[in-house]
């Protein structure tokens, strides 16, 4: 025991022989023992843990790098997906080319014929006009047919 006054208090020279000493490091020790066999088994079984997850990620990499055709994968179906798109516009835009070429024909068709009706119009007004100068002109009056006959013919 230690005296409360530090007059009395033996001396750290005289406490400290070398049995004390080595008696006081083997109870230290004793007392810190346990817990530090529990702190260098976490440790051990943290660096067991640490190399396993090392290799598992160094295995994934190299994986990953083998599957670097899996990104030039991805990149071609990204490709395949807008051609698909473009190709589905392509479709509607010729579908309505088409349907506008159709409607653009029986347009055509229908002037035409409009234009035909018109032209056979003209014609026959035309040839209505020629009847009626022709029934216009004067001819002279033919003698009757007998009279045709009693002429002789070649007498000059």
């Amino acid at each position: 025991q230690l005296a409360a006054d530090p007059a009395e208090a033996p001396s750290l020279e005289a406490a400290a022989t070398p049995a004390s000493i080595a008696a006081l490091s083997a109870g230290a020790l004793a007392f810190h023992r346990p817990s530090l066999a529990a702190r260098e088994a976490a440790l051990a079984e943290l660096l067991t843990c640490q190399q396993s997850f090392l290799e598992s990620v160094q295995h994934e990499r190299a994986h990953l790098a083998d599957c670097s055709g899996l990104q030039e994968m991805e990149c071609r179906l990204e490709q395949v997906r807008e051609y698909q798109q473009r190709l589905a516009r392509l479709r509607k835009e010729m579908h309505r080319q088409a349907e506008r070429l159709q409607r653009l024909k029986k347009r055509a068709i229908q002037l035409q014929q409009a234009k035909q009706t018109e032209l056979l119009k003209r014609q026959a007004e035309r040839e209505r006009e020629l009847e009626a100068e022709r029934q216009l002109i004067a001819r002279p009056a033919e003698p009757p047919p007998a009279a045709q006959a009693a002429k002789p013919s070649g007498s000059s």
